[in-house]
């Protein structure tokens, strides 16, 4: 009768102390194993609550209903209930090691390409709007510059710029459909209210300030293989 915190060899222990004392309770005589149906426990001399050990000659052979006399309670209870704790501290001791990982998991492969994303869409959208409120020809700049410097950061965190661009498409369709009209009203006032060429200079840095991270990362991860391969 296995208990919380007892030794791993506990249940040969206490088949040793049962034949050391012939399957016989100590106090009453009833008897047990194949010489009897009295259920039989191992009853420490000394307490284990003050210091006694699991030593042999610390037990004693005692049947059940003795054992609860001596400790004025039903022991078989005590040992469920630390069973119990045991399950419970066996299950909680699974989920505190599985939760870090879960969140390290989440947090690299969720929440930082996320936010990354979103963070670079965000500036976007707000430096071109200012941009373009002050000269038109500042926005394609703009995005030029934000589309090669995200570009560049992106080689040191290629794996965020994928998982971005592949977590934020339904924000990148949210762009290109209209909804949030910024880049695609500038684009149609550049094509209908300007000279040609300006329309001509706003569609590839429209395109390169959504996209240019990724083309960069991408452009430098295929480059880089084919070389390795040109060398081996």
């Amino acid at each position: 009768m296995a208990a919380s915190s007892y030794p791993d060899d506990w249940d040969e222990r206490r088949r040793k102390v049962y034949s050391h004392d012939n399957y016989t309770c100590q106090q009453c005589g009833a008897r047990g194993g194949s010489s009897g149906d009295t259920e039989l426990h191992a009853h420490h001399l000394t307490p284990r609550s003050e210091g006694g050990s699991d030593s042999l000659d610390n037990l004693q052979t005692l049947c059940v209903n003795c054992h609860n006399s001596q400790h004025k309670h039903d022991i078989t209870r005590d040992t469920t209930q630390n069973d119990q704790q045991d399950t419970v501290n066996n299950h909680l001791s699974r989920v505190y090691t599985i939760l870090p990982f879960f969140f390290f998991v989440v947090i690299k492969h969720l929440i930082a390409p996320l936010a990354a994303g979103y963070g670079y869409f965000y500036i976007l959208s707000e430096a071109s709007s200012t941009a373009g409120s002050i000269h038109w020809l500042l926005t394609p700049i703009v995005l030029l510059v934000l589309g090669t410097t995200g570009g560049i950061l992106g080689l040191r965190f290629q794996s965020i710029v994928f998982k971005s661009y592949l977590l934020v498409f339904g924000i990148l369709a949210w762009y290109v459909s209209g909804q949030d009209p910024t880049f695609i009203e500038r684009l149609g006032r550049i094509m209908t209210d300007a000279h040609w060429f300006e329309a001509l200079i706003a569609i590839p840095t429209v395109l390169f300030g959504l996209f240019g991270p990724l083309l960069i990362t991408l452009g430098t991860r295929i480059t880089g293989t084919t070389e390795s391969n040109r060398i081996n």
